[in-house]
């Protein structure tokens, strides 16, 4: 009988451990959405702690129990984006062979997630968003250069300049689609052919492109 109770007892505290653990979970995600939210609305500067509490109906002090101050839920935000994006590009790689293809593949992934989570794209990149850079670094704000840097050296001979050539034409690639998106955001909507003919356009020419030694 006192074996029953006993298995009976773990059970009900391993159902309310995870219970607490999933509520603190769910709060948390609501601290990072409501941040968000303010950060849209009223800009980077506007953010207080204060004001997350009120968009959640929460005491102030509830949110210092899950986020030092307001540069730490910056650097969580950023870091869920660049998590999200790099599992994005990962993804997209997985489904080709050629260096070539898993290019087009990854950049199209990168643009996709740009217009899929437009807001915190904007955030990861200062568009529209004035917020003065947080101490500290954001989870996986390297992941997805490391990605494309990866592939790019699949398609460059050996040599002791390869490194710098890759690192030339990811800059030069990252540069031609981030500026495309800013555009498509912050100015004139282009039709979606159109965007997709200038990437395509644009990541061929790079790739194929000859640069000078490093």
């Amino acid at each position: 009988m006192f074996g029953n109770l006993t298995t009976d007892l773990k059970q009900h505290n391993m159902g309310s451990k995870e219970r607490i653990a999933r509520e603190k979970a769910e709060v948390r995600e609501k601290i990072l959405e409501a941040a968000l939210k303010i950060i849209i609305a009223e800009g980077c500067l506007a953010l207080s702690m204060r004001k997350i509490a009120d968009q959640i109906e929460y005491a102030p002090a509830t949110i210092y129990e899950y986020f030092a101050n307001k540069d730490t839920i910056l650097i969580e935000l950023m870091g869920q984006g660049y998590t999200l994006l790099g599992n994005a590009i990962k993804r997209a790689a997985s489904g080709h062979t050629t260096p070539h293809h898993k290019l087009e593949a990854m950049w199209q992934a990168y643009w996709n997630f740009a217009f899929r989570h437009t807001e915190l794209y904007k955030l990861m990149h200062s568009i529209q968003v004035s917020c003065p850079t947080p101490e500290g670094e954001a989870k996986n704000v390297h992941l997805p250069r490391a990605l494309f840097m990866e592939v790019m050296t699949e398609m460059i001979p050996p040599s002791a300049s390869a490194a710098g050539i890759a690192e030339n034409k990811y800059y030069a690639m990252w540069a031609s689609v981030h500026g495309l998106i800013s555009i498509n955001i912050v100015n004139e909507k282009l039709s979606k052919d159109k965007n997709n003919r200038i990437m395509r356009d644009t990541i061929s020419a790079i790739v194929n492109s000859k640069y000078a030694q490093v």
